[in-house]
């Protein structure tokens, strides 16, 4: 997926077969970044965000503990950095993931730090 986006540096793709978005995480060496869940039973929404790709900034969200297990796994954003902002990456995501988690503010993770990146 990484030379996808790198042949594709302007494009916007997204990746929501789970075990395709674990493949991807796995080597950026993120997979285990995630914010784990606070207990078992609980319907649970973790995201992060990368930006140390070269082309593309990544948004990747879990979802776990849904009593549906189509509910449940990865997906990953990835924006053009040619043409979003680190914070409207974040507009975006806060955007799509409203309706899943409420009307709370979402918090997001930069792994690294985007602020050379704005």
């Amino acid at each position: 997926m990484l030379a996808v986006l790198a042949e594709h540096p302007h494009e916007y793709a997204e990746v929501r077969d789970d075990k395709s978005a674990l493949a991807l995480l796995h080597e950026l060496l993120i997979a285990d970044k995630f914010i784990n869940k606070p207990t078992p039973t609980e319907e649970w929404f973790s995201l992060m965000m990368y930006a140390d790709h070269d082309t593309h900034f990544l948004a990747a969200a879990r979802f776990e503990g849904f009593k549906d297990e189509t509910d449940n796994g990865h997906v990953i954003h990835c924006f053009p950095k040619s043409q979003f902002t680190a914070g409207q990456v974040e507009a975006e995501i806060s955007r799509t993931y409203s309706p899943v988690i409420g009307e709370n503010d979402i918090t997001t993770c930069w792994l690294p730090s985007p602020k050379t990146y704005s």
